[in-house]
């Protein structure tokens, strides 16, 4: 079964589970009010399907993918481009598929980095002249960025997780 309907463009969600996500609705009302002919669909991807559906939604013409735990880190060795960012930290949050000269390649980055960094500048007063500490809570896709972001900007961290093996 195609993804695609007529000039409809598909994006959506991959992880697992997913069928709590608000994403869809959200999403696939912002495209009805810009009167866009995308839709955003939550894609339930077993671990072991991962990278089978990675291929199938390649196939099908699916532009992009929001990526979602478990999938944050595992989904890079089926990228064809990793970010540097991405690379640096060790996680993908979004896929983006493009077609060039008949050929689709996965192009994998992780947003969360420069959220991050924009929230972190916008809201606190990095002209501060104590010392900048910061305590991390996990070691997820999303700690990872915060983590790359405050070491950029000097802070001096301290990661908290279930599993100390995995703290970065």
């Amino acid at each position: 079964m195609s993804l695609k309907n007529g000039d409809m463009q598909q994006v959506g969600l991959l992880g697992w589970p997913v069928a709590h996500s608000i994403s869809p609705a959200m999403f696939n009302a912002a495209f009805e009010s810009l009167g866009m002919n995308w839709r955003y669909t939550a894609f339930a991807v077993a671990p072991d399907q991962l990278k089978q559906t990675l291929h199938d939604l390649q196939r099908q013409g699916v532009r992009g993918l929001n990526v979602t735990v478990p999938h944050k880190q595992a989904v890079i060795p089926f990228v064809d481009v990793l970010h540097t960012e991405a690379k640096a930290v060790g996680a993908v949050n979004t896929i983006t598929f493009t077609n060039s000269g008949g050929t689709v390649k996965l192009h994998g980055t992780n947003t969360d980095i420069e959220g991050f960094r924009a929230d972190l500048v916008a809201f606190l007063d990095m002209d501060e002249t104590r010392p900048l500490r910061a305590l991390v809570l996990g070691s997820g896709g999303s700690a990872r960025a915060a983590t790359y972001v405050l070491a950029q900007l000097g802070y001096q961290i301290t990661v908290v997780a279930r599993n100390p093996n995995r703290a970065l």
